[in-house]
């Protein structure tokens, strides 16, 4: 989804390269490359792909995903316009990423918990710290109300 930076006067758009393991920022009106975003070493480390993402418009949040066998993914972090890492919170399995507001990150990840659950995390922004979290059966994705009301 494309998004605007505070200052900027085009959109941008992020998106995730799996194959080569970065996520990269392109203004949509010259299609010019801004930034990339390189995958975090623990997630190099363990295999982990880029997998999703979401802006606030200051910030960008890219989700790294492994085989599963692991039972734990990545949220990181990036300075939405310098493209730096900011930090890094593990996950359990196949984490995804919503934004409610400019203080609130939501992740469901479905991978399993002890109780055979997955997770629903509320952090904030930008350092990822968990708020809240939530067990509940296969997480996967999520939607946010238009008004930010209902996750």
């Amino acid at each position: 989804m494309p998004m605007q930076r505070a200052g900027d006067d085009y959109p941008i758009v992020v998106t995730s390269c799996d194959i080569a393991n970065v996520s990269v920022a392109h203004d949509l009106t010259t299609r010019r490359l801004l930034g990339t975003m390189e995958a975090p070493t623990e997630a190099v480390d363990a295999g982990m792909k880029p997998h999703d993402i979401t802006t606030n418009g200051d910030y960008v949040f890219v989700t790294y995903l492994g085989t599963g066998e692991e039972n734990k993914g990545y949220v990181a972090s990036y300075d939405a316009f310098t493209f730096d890492l900011i930090n890094m919170l593990e996950t359990v399995h196949d984490p995804h990423v919503a934004v409610r507001d400019e203080t609130d990150l939501f992740i469901a990840a479905q991978g399993t918990t002890s109780a055979g659950t997955g997770i629903v995390y509320k952090v904030s922004i930008p350092n990822l710290q968990v708020l809240y979290e939530t067990e509940r059966p296969s997480p996967h994705g999520m939607f946010l109300s238009f008004d930010s009301s209902y996750l």
